[in-house]
C-alpha cells in the first residue's frame, strides 16, 4: 500500500504515524516534525506529527512508486456525525477485543474442590511455621499477628484487567478519490506539487536521489552552509559527515573566494564539504570533495 502524502501549500506532510515509522525503518527518510504534543503545547523541543518532508524526498517517494500525493487545500474536516460513528466503531471494536480476551482466560483448566482444598491446607501449614519461627509477643505488645485473609482461588484465577491497543492513527477525509495523484505529471498538471521548477532543483533531486540510493540519511543542509547534509545512517545515532553543496552543472562557475569558504566551514564543523552536480553526458552524479589541508595556517 502507497504512503499518502498529504500537500498543503507545496509542503509535503505525512500525519500517519505508522507511515512516519516505515519511511524512516524502510526508506531511511527522516523528515522533521513539526507538530505541537497536545499535552505539552508550550514548547517546541519535543514536536510531534505531522511530518515535513524536504521537496526533494517527497519528489524521490512518489517517483520510485513508494508514495502518493494527496491534495489537502481541497480535502475536509468529518462532520460531527462522522466523528460519532468512528468513536461508536472504535468502542465497539474495543468490546468485542476485551470479549475475545476474557474467553480465552475462561479455557484455563479449573481446578477442583479437592485441589483448592489441598492448596488451602498447605498454605495454612506454611503460615503456622512461619508463626513458630517467628518473634513471640506480649498481649499488650503494639505488635499485633493479624489472620491471613481468605482468597477465592476462583476469583484470583480470573484477570481483573484487560489491555486493549488502541490505534494512534488518523485518515485523510475525501469526498472522491481525484485529489489522490500517484505521479509526478498528474501532480504537476493539476498544480498540486509542481517542485522541481528550475535545472537547479532538477538537480538537487538527481543529487538527492543518487546518495538515497547508497543507503544515506539526508536533512537540510543549510545550519551548515550547504543544501543538504548527509548522514551514513539514522540520524539518533550517527553525525553527519558531508554537507553538499549541489550546482546546475559541472561547467557552472564558481569563485574561488566561495571554494575558500565551504571547504574551511567543512573543516571546521568537523564535515566534508561536497560539490554535486547531474553529468548529462554519462546520466551519473559527479562530486568533487573540499577539504582544508591547512599547511600551518
Amino acid at each position: 500500500m502507497k504512503i499518502k502524502i498529504g500537500v498543503s501549500n507545496k509542503r509535503a506532510y505525512i500525519w500517519n504515524v505508522w507511515d512516519i515509522a516505515r519511511l524512516r525503518v524502510e526508506y531511511h527518510i527522516s523528515g522533521i516534525l513539526v507538530g505541537t504534543l497536545p499535552g505539552i503545547q508550550q514548547q517546541n523541543v519535543f514536536l510531534g506529527p505531522p511530518l515535513l518532508l524536504l521537496p526533494e524526498e517527497a519528489w524521490v517517494l512518489v517517483e520510485q512508486g513508494v508514495a502518493q500525493f494527496v491534495d489537502l487545500n481541497d480535502a475536509r474536516l468529518p462532520t460531527n456525525d462522522e466523528i460519532n460513528h468512528y468513536h461508536q466503531h472504535k468502542l465497539h471494536q474495543i468490546e468485542l477485543e476485551a470479549q475475545e480476551t476474557k474467553a480465552r482466560n475462561s479455557k484455563e483448566p479449573v481446578l477442583s474442590d479437592k485441589d483448592v482444598q489441598r492448596r488451602q491446607q498447605k498454605r495454612e501449614e506454611r503460615a503456622a511455621a512461619k508463626s513458630k519461627a517467628g518473634f513471640m509477643f506480649e498481649t499488650d505488645s503494639t505488635f499485633t499477628q493479624s489472620s491471613p485473609i481468605p482468597v477465592d482461588e476462583k476469583k484470583s484465577r480470573l484477570p481483573n484487567t484487560f489491555t486493549i491497543t488502541v490505534p494512534a492513527t488518523s485518515e485523510y477525509t475525501f469526498d472522491n478519490d481525484n485529489l489522490i495523484y500517484s505521479d509526478l505529471d498528474s501532480a504537476r498538471s493539476a498544480n498540486v506539487w509542481t517542485y522541481p521548477e528550475t535545472p537547479l532543483e532538477l538537480n538537487k533531486c538527481r543529487v538527492f536521489k543518487d546518495l538515497w540510493q547508497r543507503g544515506m540519511f539526508m536533512g537540510d543542509g543549510i545550519r551548515f552552509g550547504g543544501h543538504l547534509l548527509v548522514y551514513p545512517g539514522d540520524p539518533l545515532r550517527y553525525h553527519s559527515h558531508f554537507t553538499v553543496t549541489v550546482l546546475e552543472s559541472m561547467s557552472s562557475s564558481i569563485k574561488p573566494i566561495d571554494i575558500v569558504a565551504l571547504g574551511r566551514l567543512g573543516t571546521t564543523v568537523k564535515k566534508v564539504h561536497l560539490l554535486a552536480s547531474y553529468n548529462d553526458k554519462t546520466n551519473k552524479v559527479d562530486y568533487i570533495s573540499l577539504e582544508w589541508a591547512g599547511f600551518g595556517t
